[in-house]
């Protein structure tokens, strides 16, 4: 039995992001879209084979290869996020070339690159604050409470919760409401890889 692989193509890509997490899950990238150099040249670092399409203005869809997934990037850290360093917590604007950061795989690993955009942002507020580029999508819309209309025509008892939910630009969300979790679960600091000697312990946490 042949099974047929998924495939994924990458706009505003960056450094490949969506498409080394859909490998990891044997989704096989087709092309992506970027224009900064040094980014270009992570991915195509990691995906020798994949085609590299360009300033997305300039691409046409009718002629690129069909994929089963289409993902799209923004920028993700503005400054002031903290990134976790071997000398604690910095400001990732503070992040330079030779710094060794913590992965997603709790091992530590050196910098060899950085990169700097600048973008408008927007701080949306309410019972968190979140500051993101203007074209962020959030989850979010108007809702309003309103009361039903019986068959005998008298309102009813019962509130009904009108909603007008999509997906909306951060820039666009004055006045909205957005969707928050109720719960959060605590996430574990993984701890440090212990296999070499080069690694350095984990920094304190309080």
């Amino acid at each position: 039995m042949n099974e047929t692989k998924l495939t994924m193509g990458s706009l505003f890509d960056g450094i490949g992001g969506f498409l080394y997490c859909g490998a990891l899950y044997g989704i096989e990238p087709k092309w992506a879209s970027e224009i900064v150099d040094s980014a270009v040249r992570v991915t195509k670092r990691h995906f020798p084979n994949m085609k590299h399409l360009g300033d997305i203005t300039k691409i046409n869809g009718a002629e690129i290869d069909p994929v089963d997934t289409i993902t799209a990037g923004f920028p993700c850290f503005p400054a002031g996020t903290m990134v976790l360093t071997d000398k604690g917590y910095v400001p990732i604007e503070n992040v330079e070339v030779g710094t060794m950061v913590l992965t997603h795989k709790g091992r530590w690993r050196k910098v060899i690159e950085t990169m700097v955009k600048t973008s408008e942002t927007y701080k949306l507020k309410g019972n968190i604050t979140i500051e993101t580029t203007a074209e962020h999508p959030v989850y979010g819309g108007d809702i309003k409470q309103s009361f039903a209309t019986l068959p005998n025509g008298k309102r009813s008892s019962e509130k009904l919760l009108v909603k007008n939910i999509d997906w909306i630009s951060a820039k666009h969300m004055q006045e909205k409401h957005w969707a928050t979790p109720n719960v959060v679960e605590q996430l574990p600091i993984p701890e440090a890889n212990k296999e070499s000697n080069a690694q350095k312990d984990m920094p304190k946490m309080d």
